[in-house]
């Protein structure tokens, strides 16, 4: 009997041990971290390695090893250039964090991302000011997709990858990551008076919780960034990827939030099928105009009565309108080298007064029989510019009056192009808040409804980045006031007001910091500034009181003083303090084992009984 019950014991602990770990076994297994071996085996081929590969399209940066064994990039003339985590060990479905570390000589953003259509920044250095040290950035993947460690548009300049980590499952709050701040006004609120306040997601970002109760928190309208553009929902005629378009836009619905549907005809993000052969040469009008209606009839057929409103054309004219366009001089300021207009002008009959701009009506009457319900948008930038905003105006008229007599019009009083989209992709430098109220009271007397499709104001001009200091934010922060001073003041014409992006660091301008959270998914200045606009009370109960820095000595002193830190621009709320680590060993597995002890005891204590 004891040797039985010893034998059953030792069965039990056998089995309850591994049953033990895997019951520790949670998120945050440790797949892969860089080792020095890893960086010398990268060095000497590049193609195969395990985990990393070289990202190096369009030229040949330099790979080397440094000091404190990192991988050294250099020699960079893009910002694509740089490493990738490859994707063939990924398991589908899956969920993984990254965890990678930068350092730079000199000031940089460094950012994850991914490195297939649709092209998604995972997460971004929220501080530019942090060269010579080392810079965490933490980003979440979802299945086979592989990840790019870069730097942001446009940032070219030398760099080491410190590490990378790599866990199993979404563990962002353990390794570091930020959290939203929510103990701010909610924006759909405050404006619910007024307009709807949305912002852009992704199919994969509707799986981050903490990002999904902050969106649901400040805004009743969404937008996709880049999963329903055209290149990535139809690739090749027939070929349709809408699974994460879906799954959006019913994530969307099942939350009350609007979808406003972006895009369907542009000159940008486009499969080549649409307008050009397999050489690369325009279609003929015909051919591009049977591929519209087949493109659109479908795509927007699919999503009729789950999309609000799509921004049917994006983009059709110029830079640089003169401010001498109106009338029909309006075709003169069209984009002459958009695939749709040179396909549209290959095979025109003139004599029967056909148009290469006849594409932009043929989008707008495709799209309107597609979906009745749908509202109408042509979308573009600059607008606030006089000879763009008058070329816009002109044509929206023009083609509405063209449809109200279109055979094909069962309903003459409803307009066909029935909003106009400003994206609103400004510079703290270069607004003047006026020049977009006068754009507005245009766009509003063509009878069409007014949207704010892609609003945001980096710091700086035309692609020359300021710096992130007292100033600069207090301007941006006017700015955005401004601006919602004006969105209320002509609320009647507005149907919604869509920010590009949630925090700075996920921008595709991040830079200049463009937005209303910083880095650290804090609200800024400019946040306080769009909440003053409604509730001054608010605004001034909760938003951090921040001193401007103090004005230098006319004369510096004659002993150096200690160094004052900067002023911070925007103290960050107070984040949750973490919950104390407890010690998560499974203790329970010594009870059975400690009762079956316990009765061995007790059986040998009774056999030694009976033989006394």
């Amino acid at each position: 009997m004891k040797k039985l019950a010893l034998f059953l014991a030792l069965v039990m602990i056998i089995t309850l041990i591994p049953l033990s770990l895997s019951a520790m076994a949670e998120d945050g297994t440790l797949i892969w971290e860089m080792t020095e071996d890893d960086v010398l085996s990268f060095l000497a081929d590049p193609e195969g390695h395990e985990f990393l590969r070289p990202a190096h399209s369009g030229g040949r940066p330099v790979y080397d090893v440094d000091a404190d064994g990192g991988i050294h990039i250099s020699n960079r003339n893009a910002d694509w250039q740089s490493v990738d985590i490859r994707d063939d060990w990924m398991e589908e479905g899956q969920v993984y964090t990254i965890v990678a570390e930068f350092r730079s000589s000199e000031p940089a953003l460094f950012r994850i991302m991914n490195t297939d259509s649709p092209y998604a920044t995972l997460a971004i250095t929220g501080e530019p000011d942090t060269y010579g040290t080392v810079v965490f950035v933490t980003g979440i993947v979802e299945g086979q997709r592989g990840v790019r460690l870069t730097t942001p548009n446009g940032v070219h300049v030398d760099y080491t990858i410190a590490g990378i980590r790599i866990y199993e499952g979404n563990i962002a709050s353990e390794v570091g990551a930020a959290e939203w701040y929510m103990n701010v006004p909610s924006l759909r609120e405050l404006f619910s008076d007024y307009f709807l306040v949305g912002n852009i997601m992704e199919p994969g970002v509707i799986d981050d919780a903490s990002t999904v109760e902050m969106f649901l928190h400040h805004y009743n309208s969404v937008t996709a960034e880049n999963s329903m553009k055209p290149e990535n929902v139809s690739p090749s005629r027939g070929e349709w990827n809408l699974s994460g378009p879906n799954r959006l836009v019913d994530w969307a619905n099942s939350n009350d939030i609007r979808v406003h549907g972006h895009t369907l005809v542009w000159h940008s993000q486009s499969a080549p099928w649409l307008t050009e052969n397999e050489d690369g040469e325009p279609l003929t009008r015909a051919e591009a105009r049977e591929n519209m209606e087949y493109f659109i009839t479908y795509y927007v057929g699919h999503f009729a009565g789950r999309v609000a409103a799509w921004d049917v054309v994006n983009e059709a004219f110029t830079d640089g309108v003169s401010a001498n366009a109106p009338g029909e001089a309006w075709r003169d300021n069209l984009r002459t080298n958009s695939p749709w207009f040179l396909a549209y002008a290959n095979g025109l009959d003139e004599a029967a007064g056909e148009c290469p701009s006849d594409y932009i009506y043929d989008a707008f009457v495709f799209t309107r029989l597609a979906d009745l319900n749908a509202v109408l948008f042509y979308n573009d930038f600059n607008e606030e510019q006089v000879g763009k905003r008058e070329a816009i105006a002109a044509m929206t008229e023009e083609l509405n009056e063209r449809w109200r007599d279109d055979p094909r019009n069962d309903d003459p009083d409803r307009l066909l192009i029935e909003g106009l989209g400003m994206q609103a992709h400004y510079w703290t430098d270069w607004l003047d808040p006026n020049d977009v109220r006068d754009t507005i009271v245009r766009f509003a007397q063509t009878g069409a409804r007014v949207a704010i499709t892609e609003l945001d104001i980096p710091i700086g001009h035309w692609n020359s980045f300021g710096a992130r200091d007292y100033d600069n934010l207090a301007h941006q922060a006017e700015l955005f006031g401004a601006l919602f001073d004006i969105f209320v003041e002509y609320s009647n014409y507005i149907d919604s007001v869509t920010l590009w992006g949630r925090a700075d660091h996920q921008s595709w301008r991040a830079q200049g910091f463009p937005l209303l959270f910083d880095g650290r998914l804090n609200p800024k200045p400019a946040f306080w500034s769009v909440v003053e606009v409604v509730d001054p009370e608010a605004a001034a109960a909760s938003r951090p009181q921040v001193e401007p820095p103090e004005p230098e000595p006319e004369e510096p002193p004659v002993e150096t003083p200690a160094p004052t830190p900067d002023p911070t621009p925007t103290p960050p709320p107070p984040q949750p303090e973490p919950e104390p680590e407890t010690n998560n060993f499974p203790w329970w597995i010594f009870v059975p084992i400690i009762v079956i002890f316990t009765i061995v005891f007790a059986v040998a204590g009774k056999k030694k009984n009976k033989k006394k």
